[in-house]
């Protein structure tokens, strides 16, 4: 299912760490390994050996079912039917649409970039130490710099509400809607696909998610992304690809939790290689990208037929061209083989009945010095649709800009 990828201990030949972390990483193994002999046999005799599977039956035969009162039949415009509502239950993911001309899209990429530029005015959410940890290592780009910016800058915002998007979404979440986070996605020429992944509620690598439904409603359904091309997306440049319906099984997020819930158990597990592994890829790599590729290796071990019968779907779209999809649908991007840059613009939605970042102050960004705290007092929710009848949340019903 995957092309295109080198293995993690290919990345670690050609990315080598400071002086100081490895002395971090080879501390870090030596004292794993004096617990393996130590604590090891103790733990086991209270708990047993320790396995990331424990406790995920109940992350199968996942069921979604949409909130939405609004529908073509009834509403017609860009209101879904009822058969795509249910399609879109089955399949946590809709048919691509238009919602930019291709001039527009080109004119918003080309915008994009400038305010990328000019650091977006001072505005960057992830704070002075993330920021120069991630100058100093050359990351700085338009993905993680642009993280939120809709909430500053009104022709981002005006995208995000458009009723191509909000009228789609409203057939699935219900009349009153949220986007909590928006992002760009960069691929550059010869840059690296993603590995599979699922992003549910968003925890990463909080201690607790980030999405939190006060009312019954399915795990795929918390949040849903709104991927828009702001040039064209293609099997060649890095387009998305996904595994439709497997926003049903949800066991390749958890057991990410499982092990970082239980972070000592685990390692006394792994032999002094993986564990050397393990910990240089979860603390000194940007992002998430690489931890997902580490988290799916992990996977596929311990549960070799997982998705083995799921349908890969490749999404290739023009500029201004859409998809709305489950995060939770496992999904994942080839690499970039040409010498033309991928962008796209997503934004990520949820209904006012979640609490987003509840009891949080701050949140942790991952950079190649390791994980840095930014604050969270730049951030709110966009109210994109309907009105707030909760007050859970800190929202805004413009941009800073306008």
């Amino acid at each position: 299912m995957l092309n295109g990828f080198i293995s993690l201990d290919e990345y670690w030949s050609k990315n080598k760490l400071s002086v100081s972390q490895w002395i971090q990483v080879k501390l870090v193994v030596a004292i794993i390994l004096l617990l393996k002999l130590v604590y090891r046999p103790i733990y086991r005799l209270k708990n047993g050996k320790y396995s990331p599977l424990q406790g995920l039956d109940a992350d199968t035969n996942l069921e979604i079912q949409s909130r939405g009162s609004k529908r073509q039949e009834k509403d017609g415009e860009e209101y879904l039917s009822e058969s795509e509502v249910r399609d879109f239950e089955k399949k946590g993911i809709l048919p691509k649409f238009r919602v930019l001309s291709t001039e527009e899209a080109h004119e918003l990429a080309r915008y994009s970039y400038e305010l990328h530029d000019r650091e977006f005015d001072g505005q960057v959410v992830l704070g002075k130490d993330v920021v120069d940890a991630l100058k100093e290592s050359g990351q700085d780009n338009i993905n993680y710099m642009g993280m939120f910016q809709s909430l500053h800058y009104q022709k981002l915002w005006d995208v995000l509400t458009r009723p191509q998007i909000t009228q789609r979404l409203k057939s699935l979440l219900g009349d009153d809607l949220l986007c909590w986070r928006s992002q760009f996605f960069e691929k550059n020429p010869k840059d690296a696909g993603t590995f599979w992944h699922q992003a549910g509620t968003f925890r990463v690598s909080s201690e607790k998610p980030k999405l939190e439904p006060t009312e019954p409603m399915g795990e795929g359904i918390v949040q849903l992304t709104c991927w828009i091309a702001l040039k064209d997306a293609t099997i060649e440049n890095g387009c998305l690809r996904l595994l439709e319906g497997t926003h049903t099984d949800g066991r390749l997020e958890k057991i990410a939790y499982n092990i970082i819930d239980n972070t000592l158990p685990f390692l006394m597990e792994q032999s002094s290689k993986n564990i050397e592994l393990l910990f240089k890829t979860m603390k000194f790599t940007s992002g998430s990208f690489l931890k997902a590729q580490l988290i799916y290796d992990i996977a596929m071990e311990l549960i070799p037929d997982l998705f083995k019968d799921a349908k890969v779907t490749d999404l290739e779209l023009k500029a201004g061209e859409a998809i709305i999809f489950s995060s939770l649908n496992v999904h994942g991007s080839y690499p970039n083989v040409t010498d033309d840059t991928r962008l796209a613009f997503a934004g990520r939605f949820t209904s006012n009945n979640v609490k987003v970042y509840n009891g949080f102050t701050y949140d942790w960004f991952q950079t190649p010095k390791g994980p840095m705290k930014f604050d969270l007092d730049k951030i709110a929710c966009m109210q994109v649709a309907g009105e707030d009848k909760f007050g859970f949340n800190t929202i805004r019903s413009k941009a800073t800009d306008s």
